[in-house]
């Protein structure tokens, strides 16, 4: 793939991923907020609006701020950009790897931003619930990292599963 063709692939898929996901926790902070939640679908999915000042479950949201701005936002921050700059860069990545680390940085883009914008905190605004078991909540940026962190699972398990099947290498 052509480099400038590799740069509007990630740029898109970026764009897209903060755009969907600022504009639903706008949508959450102005809608729900102010209320106790509500749920959809059967109660299958749930809105409750949340402010996390941890990783992912609050995890680390007792730590001292100090520690948590350069973890959560310092080297989160670090990490993306060489994310980003090795996807500009390497020309061996296929499509759909690309597409899978460009939703991870975009999804992970999109939560900076919420740290930057909102003190330190993430907003999140979204569960399911199924057969009395329910999620954490989290957001849009989370479901981006989290399904392309899948995607290069998959893809990553299928290559080596060909290879020692004596399948050709794609």
């Amino acid at each position: 793939m052509r480099q400038i063709a590799r740069i509007i692939l990630v740029l898109s898929v970026l764009c897209v991923c903060l755009l969907a996901d600022q504009t639903t926790k706008r949508m959450a902070r102005q809608e729900l907020a102010a209320s106790p939640g509500t749920a959809v679908l059967h109660g299958v999915i749930g809105l409750k609006y949340a402010e996390n000042t941890g990783a992912f479950q609050s995890l680390g949201a007792n730590m001292s701020e100090t520690v948590k701005f350069w973890l959560f936002t310092v080297l989160v921050a670090m990490l993306l950009l060489a994310l980003l700059i090795h996807l500009l860069t390497r020309a061996q990545i296929g499509n759909f790897s690309l597409c899978c680390s460009a939703l991870i940085l975009g999804g992970g883009l999109s939560n900076l931003l919420d740290r930057l914008q909102y003190d330190g905190a993430v907003i999140d605004f979204l569960f399911f619930s199924l057969a009395g078991l329910r999620s954490a909540i989290f957001n849009l940026a989370d479901l981006c990292i989290s399904t392309g962190l899948v995607g290069l699972l998959l893809w990553h398990g299928w290559r080596l599963l060909r290879a020692k099947t004596g399948h050709a290498r794609d």
